[in-house]
């Protein structure tokens, strides 16, 4: 009998090593925003998801488009700083003209904050900079992903 508790001690001991050096000791990377795209004449929907650990996913629905990246530590504390400027917004939602057609509709998610704009030549009223310069962000990380 005493050898039997012993084995089983043993084993579960294995298990358990086997399971912390597979991975599975990692907590999942939580994602700390979503970012959005959509619109135009031809109705283009892209989203990039950026996790806590700088991963970054790209996904292009109109081309079939689905790619996954690791941002630079450099890109990641930029990003940062770009969206802690645009946290007065939360909650806004910045229109275009009336009228208007043929434009992009940008939408930002986190958690507890989302925001909406579309492209600053057909806003009703004037974006704040701060929207802008994400904007462009984005789109830079739309062209390296």
């Amino acid at each position: 009998m005493r050898l039997t508790s012993t084995a089983i001690i043993i084993i579960l001991f294995i298990a358990i090593v086997v399971i912390l050096l597979s991975g599975f000791s990692h907590y999942p990377s939580k994602i700390i925003l979503k970012f959005y795209r959509t619109g135009g004449i031809i109705g283009e929907r892209e989203e990039i998801i950026v996790y806590s650990d700088g991963r970054v996913s790209y996904i292009a629905e109109k081309e079939g488009i689905s790619l996954e990246k690791k941002l630079s530590p450099d890109t990641f504390s930029e990003l940062k700083v770009k969206v802690s400027k645009i946290l007065p917004y939360c909650g806004e939602t910045f229109e275009a003209k009336n009228g208007a057609a043929d434009y992009f509709t940008y939408t930002l998610e986190m958690e507890k904050c989302k925001i909406i704009w579309v492209d600053e030549w057909i806003a009703r009223n004037p974006l704040p900079s701060e929207l802008i310069e994400l904007q462009s962000f984005f789109k830079k990380l739309f062209e390296e992903v």
